[in-house]
């Protein structure tokens, strides 16, 4: 019995990179969780990493899209932390999942409890990302 599942999953790729990221409930509102592989999907980190850093399972957060690009992921979600939802993005430029620990609002002012749904999917050009 699944007591709180795990859905909406969203892979990106890039050479032998793959990478993933998902909503899970284990937490009560639900979190946003990422995963990598470099070597082609054999392995993967041995743990996931939770890239909404607000309180876990305090405020939910829903949607997930990725893209990757090179040794670069990009993460775009929304999060209603703020008392309405908000888009966030989180990425890296390196190779390595642990680089995935800094996020941003995208938007309004964090301070603003202006709502904002549907994250467009991240996107790359050359060495700076952006969202459409």
């Amino acid at each position: 019995v699944v007591s709180a599942p795990s859905i909406s999953p969203e892979f990106g790729a890039s050479g032998s990179s793959v990478y993933g990221a998902w909503w899970d409930g284990g937490n009560g509102a639900g979190d946003i969780y990422f995963n990598c592989s470099l070597d082609g999907g054999a392995t993967w980190l041995g743990s996931d990493v939770r890239l909404d850093r607000d309180q876990a399972g305090s405020a939910t957060s829903l949607s997930p899209e990725i893209a990757a690009s090179g040794s670069s992921v990009y993460v775009t979600w929304w999060d209603e932390r703020n008392g309405a939802a908000g888009i966030y993005f989180n990425f890296s430029f390196g190779r390595e999942a642990n680089c995935l620990g800094s996020y941003r609002r995208l938007g309004r002012d964090q301070a603003t409890p202006a709502t904002s749904r549907s994250p467009p999917p991240p996107t790359h050009t050359k060495s700076f990302p952006f969202c459409v």
